[in-house]
Formats: C-alpha cells, structure tokens, sequence
C-alpha cells in the first residue's frame, strides 16, 4: 500500500522528499528522460498494489498521460522542464498521473494535461499555484458535462469586451457557438449542487437574468429588452440557451476561482481559446 514504504535511497544529485504518503524525488538538472524515468518511479512506488492484471494497465495509463505532458511541454516552453524539479509541481504530475490511472478517461486527461502545463509554465504566482493545483484535484471529481457547464457560465456571465472595440453581437455568437454545439445544458437541481459541492460555483437566492447580463455585455447596443430580442432571434443557439439559462441554477450560479481555472483551461482544450487566467484570478 501507499504508506508502507518507510525506506528511502538517495542517488547522485538528488534530494528525497518523504511523506505520509507520498514520496516525491528531486533530481537537479533534469532531461526530459530523466523526468520521465523519475516520475514513473515515483507513480510505481506510491500507487496502490492493485494486484498484477490491473498494476500493468494503471502504469500503462501512468505512462500514457506523462508522455502526453513531456510532449506538450517540449513543444509550448522547453525550458520549463526546470520547472518540474520543484516538489510541488512533482507532486502535481503525481497526481495527475493518480487519477487518469483510476478513471482512464482520455477528455479528462486531456484537461489534466493542460492545465499541469498551466501550472508547469506559471510557477511564480502563489495564488495562481493554489488555484491550479485545486483545480488538478477537482477536475477527477467532476463529469465531462458538468466541465462543460462551467465553460458554459464563463461564456454566458463572465466573457466580456473592451468597450472601444465595439465587439458585433453576432461575433459574440460566433465566438461561442463552436463550444455549445458540442455540450449539452442539463436543468435538474443535483447536477449543480454537486458542482457547488465540489466548490466550482455557489448557489444564490439572487438571479442574473440572460437579457440583464447581454445587456451589460453590450450596453453600446441594447438599452433594454427592445431592443436586444431582435437580435437575439436571429441566433437560435443564444434562444435555446436564455431558455434554459433563466429556468435552471445557472442564473443562480456564480464561479469559484477554480471553477474560473476549470472553465478557461476547458475552452483552451476544447475549443482552442487561450485567454488569460491572471485576469480572473488574482490577489
């Protein structure tokens, strides 16, 4: 089991770290192999015995899912293979590695990995290390759905535009129709308590109506309703979306700052959007 290994060995240049449960070593100048090699070691040494049948398919998934992070990380910022020499973002590929081994699911995985390369990238900000390390260990507990209703209350809520630039509301449409077509927009209670619970949003007795937030959007267009539906009926998405928006918990549910992380870093994956997380997410 994951807390019987109480002996350590340190090899050349290295630094072991040993706790409760997990055991984290830090090698000084690392490659990319020797990332590799370390963090596999580490996963073996610390995932539970599952018997042998099922220890080669979590060591497969293990495998499968750093590859996919090195790759990434070679590509987007090669010198922040440095980076992974810190305990904490160790700890973090540890993780990663834990839950896709559990669940092999590969859309998670694919937002696991990108938001590790968020927090590989980024160590600077204490804030933003906490918030990402959270959303690492919340992404597991949370359906591809339930992500994709997050993303959903960014676009809708939280998604704005300098006023100068006068965004069109058709290229508003535009920008996230790609996205809700892909998902879709359940409406009963549990499902958005169990993302309260999570702590991705919180719940309030206050609403904020659809027509209200697109007419903050977009206060240079519309002054009230009048003049906002005509242009709403000609984007049947949006129609679709106030209907279920303004009968359902979305209107009563506002972001965390991990449910924020989540939501960005799901739009990066899924429809290639890369906004800024700093913008949100600061002290």
């Amino acid at each position: 089991m994951l807390g019987d290994k109480k002996e350590i060995q340190a090899g050349d240049g290295s630094t072991n770290i040993q706790g409760d449960k997990v055991t984290v070593v830090v090698n000084q100048g690392l490659s990319y192999t020797e990332v590799r090699q370390v963090s596999m070691d580490v996963f073996e040494n610390n995932f539970y015995d599952l018997g042998e049948k099922v220890k080669k398919l979590v060591n497969e998934r293990a495998e499968e899912i750093l590859n996919k992070y090195l790759k990434r990380l070679a590509e987007e910022s090669p010198e922040s293979i440095n980076n992974t020499e810190d305990p904490d973002i160790r700890s973090s590929i540890f993780e990663v590695q834990k839950s896709y081994a559990r669940l092999g699911d590969k859309e998670i995985s694919d937002l696991l990995v990108e938001v590790l390369i968020k927090r590989t990238i980024n160590p600077g900000e204490p804030f933003i290390k906490l918030v990402l390390n959270e959303a690492l260990t919340i992404i597991p507990k949370l359906t591809t759905k339930q992500i994709n209703i997050l993303s959903l209350i960014y676009l809708v809520k939280y998604l704005s535009f300098i006023p100068q630039f006068n965004v069109s509301f058709d290229t508003y449409s535009q920008l996230i129709q790609p996205f809700l077509t892909k998902i879709e927009i359940p409406t009963n209670e549990i499902f958005y308590q169990h993302l309260q619970y999570c702590g991705c949003v919180s719940i309030s007795i206050g609403e904020a109506n659809f027509d209200t937030i697109m007419i903050h959007k977009f206060p240079y267009l519309f002054k009230n309703n009048e003049d906002l539906n005509p242009a709403l009926n000609l984007h049947p998405h949006l129609v679709h979306i106030k209907s279920i928006w303004n009968s359902s918990k979305l209107c009563n549910s506002t972001l965390s700052s991990v449910g924020i992380a989540i939501a960005l870093n799901n739009l990066k994956v899924k429809a290639g959007y890369d906004w800024n997380l700093n913008l949100w997410i600061h002290e």
